[in-house]
């Protein structure tokens, strides 16, 4: 379901999410994450350029961007899923699961000490994408996992990959 977008012309000024803040990806092989400025609507080719210009790394030899904007319930059960997901390490139980994708949405909202309510109202009020993007970095493994999230004041990016 996912479609293919033209990057927006973004100028953000990004800074790196350390990997301890998106735990719901900890047991993914490669994890990158960061927060930046917006310019420009929450759009699916916002979102692309944002991902690009927060995550330039991954997308120094992109191809087509592919987005999807999702629900704040399917970001979250994203989040989830990808906390069960990858093989780094032993998979966690749904409780611990479910403490990774809530860490990681406050990490999103760049706040990780808010409480759980400023979380949820983040996560209610932001808008939610998940990417796909032909790259050397996503292709190289099986499974690979990508978010981005826009609110007022910010978006977050974060991908992962297996090891």
């Amino acid at each position: 379901g996912l479609s293919p977008v033209v990057p927006a012309q973004s100028w953000l000024t990004p800074r790196r999410m350390k990997q301890e803040a998106l735990p719901a990806f900890g047991h993914w092989g490669h994890v990158d994450g960061a927060i930046g400025v917006p310019a420009g609507a929450a759009t699916p080719g916002g979102a692309a350029g944002a991902f690009a210009a927060l995550l330039p790394e991954i997308c120094r030899e992109t191809g087509p961007v592919r987005v999807l904007e999702v629900s704040p319930p399917d970001a979250w059960a994203f989040l989830l899923c990808a906390a069960f997901a990858g093989d780094a390490a032993p998979r966690r139980n749904a409780a611990d699961a479910r403490l990774a994708a809530w860490r990681t949405l406050a990490g999103f909202a760049d706040a990780p000490d808010a409480p759980p309510a400023a979380v949820a109202a983040f996560a209610a009020g932001a808008r939610w994408y998940v990417l796909d993007v032909a790259s050397a970095w996503f292709t190289r493994r099986a499974r690979d996992a990508a978010l981005v999230g826009h609110c007022r004041t910010h978006w977050a990016a974060a991908a992962a990959t297996e090891a």
